[in-house]
């Protein structure tokens, strides 16, 4: 009973985070989840609602095709090493894990405050950087279940357009949660249980996602995202320093 009010709250809470900003449902519901399951676990249940909640994302806004010429190479690259990521994530020692959960959380939450003007990389040097940062994201995404860092920070440091931007992210999220779910499975670590708890956790994550559209209407955002990162961050810590201990 303790564990299915857990998942209610954590995509509760990440839902309406993502109906506030359009982003973040994993990281949230990670942060929430390992204070009641094994980080294995708590990625393979965020998969249903990560996945649900990007999968229309991937496909509005009409520049698919020339989204997926240009950023073929880094989802090429991060399917690849998304395997080895959640190879590590079987084997490894799981305070190690936490302990990494707890930096990269930290480390977007971080970046994400200070908002840098990254520039965009030249054309020559995208060509062999995406695939680069897409395995880099893949490793990250496999031992951890966040994509965020550093391939979502990579794909906004590529100046595209607000529209189109949303939708790279749509798709990359989806085929990120498709790959890991599949290496996942291959790897039998995501159950028939898990499965389903992770395909009911959708109700309270798109319940939350209305909530957040309503609240961002009446709360100025700017404001609330720095609130959103700062507590982020201390979670990441939180995790940290509670692995360590």
């Amino acid at each position: 009973m303790e564990s299915i009010f857990l998942v209610v709250s954590a995509f509760l809470l990440a839902g309406t985070i993502k109906g506030i900003f359009g982003f973040a449902l994993p990281i949230v519901a990670l942060a929430v989840l390992v204070n009641g399951f094994a980080l294995s676990d708590a990625i393979a249940l965020t998969l249903g609602p990560a996945l649900f909640t990007n999968f229309w994302q991937s496909l509005t806004g009409g520049h698919l095709r020339p989204i997926l010429n240009r950023i073929w190479p880094l989802l090429l690259a991060a399917s690849f090493s998304t395997w080895l990521g959640v190879y590590i994530l079987s084997v490894a020692n799981s305070t190690y894990l936490k302990l990494f959960l707890g930096l990269v959380l930290s480390l977007y939450a971080g970046v994400a405050m200070l908002t840098p003007q990254i520039p965009p990389p030249k054309p020559s040097i995208e060509k062999w950087l995406s695939p680069i940062i897409g395995f880099a994201g893949g490793l990250v995404l496999g031992t951890t279940g966040i994509f965020s860092v550093p391939a979502i920070l990579y794909l906004q440091a590529l100046g595209l357009p607000r529209d189109m931007l949303i939708q790279a992210m749509g798709i990359s999220f989806s085929v990120a949660m498709v790959v890991l779910g599949l290496s996942m499975t291959g790897l039998d670590m995501l159950s028939i249980k898990l499965g389903l708890m992770s395909a009911f956790s959708i109700i309270p994550a798109m319940v939350g996602m209305a909530i957040g559209q309503r609240v961002r209407q009446n709360v100025p955002e700017m404001k609330f995202r720095r609130l959103f990162f700062l507590a982020l961050f201390l979670s990441g810590l939180y995790i940290f320093f509670q692995a360590i201990h």
